[in-house]
């Protein structure tokens, strides 16, 4: 009696620990979910930005080989209105003109484009300001342009009346050609006037486009430092990862219980992880249970199938001493 006493408690015991054992268990896995949930969480949102700065590179690589096309036509430009210049003609200006209206039509369609695969809502408003200020820039200098035109005009028509033969002129045809003189003059002062606020508005946007082009430059170096850190951050949550990801260790079955301490607790974490950097990480997907018993035992881990079989043992054993206990009253 004493010995079936002595055995019934040691199975009670035994019972006890593997019940406690079982709880502890479970709320490490409960902890590993959690931690498994936040770094696929955390992952997802690095693989988000990620794409976003791809796009951002991209863009800005668009936008090189824009300003690049852009220099390539300001260059052919010149050395067209040079020979121009050299050799002046109406239709091959005409032509010109033709030409320069097509190739802004499709830089600024360009510039569109470009503007909106541009993710970052700052970088985006400050290429909006640095397009809009360049446009402004562009049709002040076609007034100026324009404008001298028109003076250089006004002083041929001036030059040809003041140098004009007076001598069979009458009172009112010399009076008529005063005054055309002095409206002459006055209308060439009234344009040299508007070409000089012309040119000061000019420098006014030229130091505005240089500001703005500043603020971009600082926008690209906060927007780098950020990938940085990123970066920084995906490898410590690889490093993470390793540390949390430990191969399991398989369990013997056995009635005694077993002695673990919490440090040495990697036998019930999930197999490690590979890392491979062309490859991007996959978070340990925990399965919720089935409704079917056979699913939920085919889905359960070794640790569980081991704590079963241990706790079926040990209930039989527990079930057997009952029956040894009664049959011996």
């Amino acid at each position: 009696m004493q010995n079936l006493k002595f055995i019934n408690n040691e199975l009670e015991t035994q019972l006890k620990a593997s019940h406690l054992e079982t709880r502890q268990l479970k709320q490490e896995i409960i902890k590993i979910n959690q931690l498994n949930a936040q770094l696929k969480e955390q992952l997802h949102q690095i693989t988000i930005n990620s794409e976003i700065e791809d796009q951002y590179k991209q863009s800005l690589i668009e936008n090189k080989m824009l300003k690049k096309e852009l220099e390539y036509y300001q260059l052919q430009e010149q050395s067209k209105v040079d020979q121009i210049a050299s050799k002046p003609s109406y239709e091959q200006l005409e032509k010109e003109l033709n030409d320069l209206q097509i190739f802004f039509k499709k830089y600024y369609n360009l510039q569109e484009t470009l503007l909106n695969k541009i993710p970052i809502q700052l970088l985006k408003d400050c290429w909006l300001a640095i397009n809009q200020t360049f446009k402004s820039h562009f049709n002040i200098h076609q007034t100026i342009q324009n404008i001298q035109e028109e003076v250089s005009l006004l002083e041929q028509d001036y030059k040809q009346i003041l140098h004009a033969n007076k001598d069979n002129d009458s009172e009112i045809q010399y009076l008529a050609k005063q005054n055309i003189i002095v409206e002459r003059r006055v209308e060439i002062e009234k344009c040299r006037k508007e070409i000089q606020i012309k040119q000061s508005e000019t420098k006014k946007m030229e130091l505005e486009l240089e500001e703005l082009q500043k603020e971009f430059d600082y926008i690209c170096k906060i927007e780098h430092r950020r990938f940085n850190q990123q970066i920084e951050i995906e490898k410590q949550l690889v490093q993470v990862r390793q540390k949390t990801t430990q191969p399991v260790v398989e369990q013997k079955t056995s009635v005694l219980p077993v002695q673990r301490s919490r440090q040495h607790s990697d036998y019930f974490r999930p197999n490690q992880i590979s890392i491979d950097s062309q490859q991007s990480i996959k978070p340990l997907i925990f399965r919720a249970p089935k409704h079917s018993a056979v699913q939920q035992e085919a889905e359960k881990t070794n640790l569980e199938k081991t704590i079963d079989q241990t706790r079926q043992k040990l209930s039989r054993q527990l079930s057997l001493a009952s029956n040894l206990r009664e049959s011996t009253k």
